[in-house]
């Protein structure tokens, strides 16, 4: 039970730091947009040290995927109009608990398809996915019961090099210094793949005579593939590609939508032209150091950097992101932009400064970035600060307390029908659930 009168103390200091973290922010933020002007000035200066020297950075780097001399005029963003389709997923989970009746774990996947000045029904439901067993690799099996896959996890021992990249400690090791992926990391990527997959089957079906636009809530960045050696990423990743040539084919852009995005990796570009060293080598000449001089303005993050220059309908430049997980997607190489979608109205809150990832035959496109974006910026105009469809599909998507009663329910009475016997949570869970005093 939570003691508010003795938490009510703690709070003011609290505050406190929030603000002494906001004059600071905003002295960091007058440093980044120094280090940004003279960018604009110099940028054969970042150019040629991102030339030689990005493979030797230990932090993720964005670069420019325009030119610096075309960032002043870039048009501003409209919202879509006339007949379109814009079709979006979202997914929630129950973790896998051994105090259970039985160890699984379910995805659910919100689906949601809204078409405009078509006078068609909108598509609102969702797809469980049950998961279960052993095997780690182990596709996701469809039929009209509930689908089974495997759910296992995986452990791999990588590089000293690549364990410092990736910032791992002690805790993320298991035995002999592998790293591990818990069964919620491996849940994770399970249902960002679903995600994905439920997204193109919602829409290639749809007619070509009008534009579709496809929407994912969060970065289309798999994240949590980065710990693991190359050999390890290739099962995981060979279904997301497929998908999204499937995608690029049928000339569907996508958009991953992330509000309140945490990433600084456009701003970290910036820290190229100041670092005072002969060669932007982080590991000969900062490893160990947890301030590095080339970072002053850390840990201001890109979105707010970006909505101190942006307009609402403003774009920033396009990037291309340097996640390291990202090396063999060709194509599909994810690029990002921030868009000023405006504040919600009669709110008095704040213009919402949106992250947009889209892969490189999105970024390239004049046609199908022109869509994207603008189709987002409807979204949230129609969504009153959030794009309509991806609050939907969250609706669809998320698993209540009393759904997860109910799914584990469901569960108990098949086993018991199965004959297995002692069919019951573990002592610990059942006592949490009742209490004594």
């Amino acid at each position: 039970m939570l003691d508010l009168v003795k938490l009510s103390g703690q709070i003011p200091a609290f505050a406190r730091h929030l603000q002494q973290e906001s004059k600071a922010n905003q002295e960091r933020l007058r440093l980044a947009l120094q280090e940004f002007a003279r960018l604009q000035r110099e940028p054969q200066t970042w150019q040629s040290r991102w030339a030689e020297w990005s493979s030797h950075l230990a932090f993720t780097c964005a670069s420019p995927a325009e030119p610096p001399e075309t960032w002043g005029s870039l048009p501003k963003v409209e919202p879509l109009q006339g007949p379109h389709t814009v079709v979006a997923t979202d997914g929630s989970q129950i973790l896998p608990s051994h105090h259970e009746i039985a160890y699984c774990s379910l995805i659910n996947i919100g689906r949601v398809a809204l078409h405009y000045g078509t006078q068609e029904w909108p598509l609102l439901d969702s797809q469980p996915l049950l998961i279960y067993g052993q095997e780690p690799f182990a596709q996701p099996e469809r039929s009209n019961s509930l689908p089974g896959t495997a759910l296992h996890p995986l452990r791999h021992r990588p590089s000293r090099s690549r364990r410092q990249a990736v910032g791992l400690g002690e805790e993320d090791r298991g035995e002999g210094g592998e790293i591990a992926l818990d069964a919620e990391a491996v849940l994770a990527l399970r249902r960002a793949q679903a995600e994905l997959e439920e997204l193109a089957q919602l829409a290639l079906p749809l007619p070509r005579s009008r534009p579709v636009l496809a929407l994912l809530d969060g970065s289309l960045i798999p994240w949590g593939l980065e710990p693991l050696p190359k050999p390890a990423q290739r099962p995981w990743l060979d279904p997301i590609l497929a998908t999204l040539e499937q995608l690029r084919a049928a000339r569907i852009p996508l958009v991953g939508y992330i509000s309140a995005s945490r990433s600084s990796e456009t701003l970290n570009y910036l820290r190229l032209g100041l670092c005072p060293y002969l060669g932007c080598d982080c590991y000969r000449y900062c490893a160990g150091e947890k301030t590095p001089p080339c970072q002053p303005f850390a840990p201001l993050a890109d979105r707010v950097f970006w909505g101190s220059l942006l307009q609402p309908g403003e774009r920033s430049p396009l990037w291309r992101s340097g996640a390291s997980v990202l090396e063999t997607f060709g194509e599909h190489h994810i690029h990002c932009c921030y868009l000023n979608v405006g504040a919600n109205p009669g709110e008095g809150s704040l213009p919402e400064i949106a992250r947009l990832e889209f892969p490189a035959w999105v970024a390239q496109d004049a046609e199908l970035l022109q869509r994207a974006l603008a189709g987002v910026l409807s979204q949230v105009q129609k969504g009153f600060g959030y794009p309509i469809a991806l609050a939907e599909a969250h609706h669809l998507a998320v698993v209540r307390s009393g759904d997860r009663q109910r799914f584990f329910a469901l569960i108990e009475q098949e086993l018991i029908r199965a004959g297995l016997r002692h069919v019951a949570v573990s002592r610990k869970e059942a006592q949490k659930r009742t209490g004594i005093a």
